[in-house]
């Protein structure tokens, strides 16, 4: 996102709340003396107010706001806005942010889904408590962007692949069609629309681990949020954005990564035929050297680009432990004291195998653990031989074609 490159235009009238035109009645109540307007407390509140527009299936939209707390150093706002077929509602797009005193301009994006023809954008706060001071509710669009995305031909399935990601044309641009079943499955997309670019998992893995943040939220399961292997970071923006919104405050987040991409692989311990290929390696740049093959690399400012300058995640909550997993895991060790879920995304055998010897005993009953790379021979030797050496076999389910899961009982 965004997925047109054409010139946004603004759609909504009076986005900066000079006048009440376009704007409901509760304009006039949310209009004090001072600069923009203030809503709340909560969402039910007569000073809440919204703004209907046109709109036409799959055009993509930017809504950009300026907001600030009043009376309390911190609360909620939200983006919102609900879609409509023939005076029927579809759907909704919501996404909540944190303010503070200070005002600061937030972005979102969203897509208008199959079917639509009109939008209503609302100013309104998040929580039933939550006061919210906005000086600007704007919202863009992308002209001719419906007309702009290619009709999908008649002869290609509308999902080709078994594996549906964010990175496949078609899956972009039928991406308001794309309904798995998942509960919360709008606010999901949300979230993942959020990390695009910043995450090589498949939509399902996505929406498997944000079901999991979402059930430790609830279910108050105690610990940390761990990933060995972040890359750019998307799966720990995940945790982040779930964190916030399915909990009652921000959880502390690790990451690990060397920054450097994949080291070395043990030719005895990962070679299956596939891997070889997949990461151009040879037996004699297969010795399990802790040095960069050039595969898979992220930088460590792509992580913190979109862990605070994007998603505005605490940053006192997230510590980002950078080297080699067999230097950093056993260093990092006594600084995490129980994990919730552990993510586990360092597609070889070594690293597989330092970060369940560390790591696995500090999982919290029922806390989860992901194993992203199960096509790996590696990976699988790893982790057999860890549940074999420590006399347990858990059941694992599978979250996508490449991605087995289990819980810790």
């Amino acid at each position: 996102m965004p997925l047109n490159k054409t010139p946004l235009v603004t759609i909504n009238k009076s986005p900066l709340f000079d006048k009440p035109e376009g704007w409901g009645s509760g304009f006039t109540l949310a209009k004090g003396k001072g600069p923009g307007v203030v809503v709340g407390p909560g969402s039910n509140n007569p000073n809440v107010f919204a703004q209907r527009f046109s709109a036409k299936p799959m055009e993509q939209f930017k809504i950009v706001a300026r907001a600030s707390s009043v009376g309390k150093p911190k609360a909620r706002g939200r983006f919102q806005i609900n879609w409509e077929s023939s005076g029927k509602f579809l759907s909704a797009s919501i996404k909540a942010f944190e303010v503070t005193a200070e005002e600061k301009i937030f972005e979102h994006y969203v897509i208008a889904p199959p079917g639509t023809v009109s939008g209503t954008i609302y100013v309104v706060p998040d929580k039933p408590k939550d006061v919210v001071r906005y000086t600007e509710m704007t919202l863009l669009s992308h002209s001719g962007s419906s007309a702009e995305i290619a009709p999908e031909p008649p002869q290609i399935p509308r999902f080709p692949s078994k594996l549906i990601h964010l990175s496949d044309p078609v899956t972009r641009s039928q991406y308001g069609n794309l309904f798995r079943g998942y509960d919360d499955e709008v606010t999901f997309k949300e979230m993942i629309l959020a990390v695009q670019g910043y995450t090589m998992v498949t939509y399902d893995g996505l929406c498997g681990l944000l079901s999991m943040v979402r059930y430790c939220e609830r279910a108050g399961i105690p610990g940390d949020y761990v990933e060995v292997g972040v890359w750019k970071g998307g799966c720990a923006g995940l945790m982040a954005q779930g964190s916030k919104y399915f909990g009652k405050s921000p959880r502390k987040i690790h990451v690990f990564d060397s920054f450097q991409g994949l080291p070395q692989p043990i030719a005895s311990k990962d070679f299956d035929g596939y891997l070889e290929p997949t990461f151009a390696v040879t037996e004699a740049t297969a010795q399990g050297v802790l040095q960069p093959i050039g595969m898979l690399v992220a930088s460590e400012n792509d992580v913190r680009k979109l862990l605070f300058d994007k998603l505005r995640y605490p940053k006192n909550q997230v510590s980002i432990h950078k080297g080699w997993f067999q230097e950093s895991i056993p260093a990092a060790n006594s600084s995490i004291e129980s994990i919730a879920i552990l993510r586990l995304d360092g597609d070889l055998y070594d690293s597989y195998r330092i970060a369940l010897e560390y790591l696995y005993p500090k999982v919290v009953k029922n806390g989860f653990v992901i194993i992203d790379d199960w096509v790996f021979g590696g990976c699988r030797k790893a982790v057999m031989e860890y549940f074999e050496k420590n006399d347990f076999s858990p059941y694992l389910w599978t979250l996508d074609g490449t991605t087995r899961c289990f819980q810790k009982l």
